[in-house]
């Protein structure tokens, strides 16, 4: 069996299309997508109606449960924060179809399919759907990670870092992020499992895709003018294949502590200021 591994998609349906167009060519069986998949880029909806016709397992990720947390009531006040303006869009972009079927993901699934190893499916780690799990980073993390599944396989994202281990008798993958990723390239990220005697094989694998008309989309749909600084970010993180946003959003909360306005989210003076003396590329 050759399973494909897909992760933080992130509104891409470009990078999303091009990953599913390359894995027709490897023949694929089924395809794990472990989570992100609407928010940061300008295509929530195509990449719903693609996500549908997927077989395999698909979970939420923690931009999923934000969705539903916003949908039922739990941070009203998100319309008020310039922070929150790409979040508001893409809210506003899914249908009732899609709110549902966000609500019917789980946060983790487990796939036994015999005589195959198990492969437990989470997007951030077994105990958070919003832990990082880092290759090179928190060892003690991975392990305990490791250790609290009976499965032989863990699959995991939310890191945007293309990486597998075998620790023991047990294998972690992380495909990386089909539409936001930080190779040098900037292409889209995915993986392959293929089961090989007694074990799996892993492949990990990138897929071009036309940024520019990506780009374009950001301009056309209206995404960048009301995301703002936000969609900007993710923009540049996007074109330059690297974490832009991350340390975007970094220095606007320092900022904000500078000034002595720390709290949960950036008040929209202070994010208006890091947005205009941010060194833009």
């Amino acid at each position: 069996m050759k399973i494909a591994v897909l992760s933080d998609i992130h509104g891409n349906y470009m990078a999303l299309e091009a990953v599913l167009k390359a894995l027709e060519t490897y023949k694929v069986d089924k395809v794990i997508v472990a989570g992100d998949h609407f928010h940061d880029a300008p295509q929530p909806m195509e990449v719903f109606y693609a996500l549908r016709g997927v077989k395999g397992w698909i979970i939420k990720g923690n931009k999923e449960e934000r969705v539903l947390n916003y949908h039922k009531g739990k941070f009203s006040d998100w319309d008020k924060y310039l922070q929150m303006s790409s979040f508001m869009w893409t809210y506003k972009q899914l249908s009732t179809q899609a709110l549902t079927y966000i609500a019917s993901l789980p946060d983790q699934i487990v796939i036994d399919i015999p005589p195959m190893d198990s492969i437990r499916v989470v997007h951030g780690s077994p105990f958070r759907i919003d832990e990082l799990l880092y290759p090179d980073k928190n060892e003690n993390e991975i392990i305990r990670s490791l250790h609290s599944i009976e499965e032989k396989v863990l699959v995991c994202g939310h890191t945007h870092i293309q990486w597998h281990r075998r620790i023991g008798d047990k294998l972690i993958i992380n495909p990386g992020s089909v539409g936001v990723s930080y190779n040098k390239q900037g292409f889209a990220e995915y993986s392959i499992m293929e089961w090989s005697i007694d074990h799996w094989e892993v492949s990990q694998h990138l897929a071009e895709y036309d940024k520019s008309a990506l780009a374009l989309e950001f301009h056309r749909s209206g995404y960048l003018e009301e995301g703002g600084a936000y969609a900007k970010a993710i923009l540049y993180s996007i074109m330059a294949g690297k974490d832009e946003f991350v340390n975007f959003v970094q220095f606007a909360y320092r900022l904000a502590e500078e000034r002595g306005r720390k709290g949960m989210l950036v008040p929209n003076d202070i994010w208006m200021e890091a947005e205009q003396v941010w060194e833009w590329k």
